[in-house]
């Protein structure tokens, strides 16, 4: 369900079927050949895997930018469109390299041991807080990401010269791309048994 009345979502890892000589709509799960467990994750079948899906994005005949964070999914991503066969090379971040918090020096070095060109995008306050507005129109439903605002800048300007750009999205919480990941991991291992022996009061 989403917050619409009426409307509803595929659900993951789903195919929707409309069937018009029965006027119904039904979501059929996808069938995968085998599931991910700790035999098959091995990290040279991974390699091959993330890169087989990142050139099949590659299929169009206009040419693929990346957005790029110091972050491990992006990167690996980047890593995978830079090599010679693909020539992907142009590459997008967004910060202010004065921030000391920004990923974009990161970015920027990831880019360079990869040779890639990668623009830095930054926005002005007033415009990030007009992105907020713009965003009611483009995603689908409320969002609670901090992010969406300079996505939404980096969208506009690669447009202007990219018609597909290719990025990572939620890699960093599965492989500890950040700090805060680790943390969180041992900090649950350490929370779990508490939680287990307390009442439910």
């Amino acid at each position: 369900e989403v917050i619409f009345k009426g409307i509803n979502r595929v659900p993951t890892n789903s195919i929707l079927v409309v069937d018009l000589k029965a006027e119904m709509v039904r979501f059929v799960p996808k069938k995968t050949e085998e599931g991910l467990s700790s035999k098959s994750f091995r990290m040279p079948s991974f390699s091959k895997t993330i890169e087989e899906i990142c050139q099949s994005r590659l299929i169009g005949d206009v040419p693929c930018g990346i957005f790029l964070s110091s972050g491990i999914d992006s990167s690996i991503v980047a890593a995978n469109l830079a090599k010679k066969k693909y020539k992907v090379k142009k590459a997008f971040t967004f910060g202010d390299e004065k921030d000391k918090n920004s990923e974009v020096l990161g970015a920027q070095e990831i880019a360079s041991r990869l040779d890639v060109d990668c623009k830095l995008v930054s926005s002005q306050a007033s415009q990030l807080i007009e992105n907020c507005r713009k965003m009611i129109e483009v995603i689908d439903e409320p969002i609670a990401d901090v992010s969406m605002p300079a996505m939404l800048a980096l969208c506009e300007n690669a447009s202007k010269s990219f018609k597909v750009v290719l990025t990572g999205d939620g890699g960093d919480e599965q492989f500890f791309g950040y700090k805060r990941a680790i943390y969180s991991y041992y900090l649950q291992k350490i929370l779990d048994p508490i939680f287990f022996i307390l009442p439910d009061r």
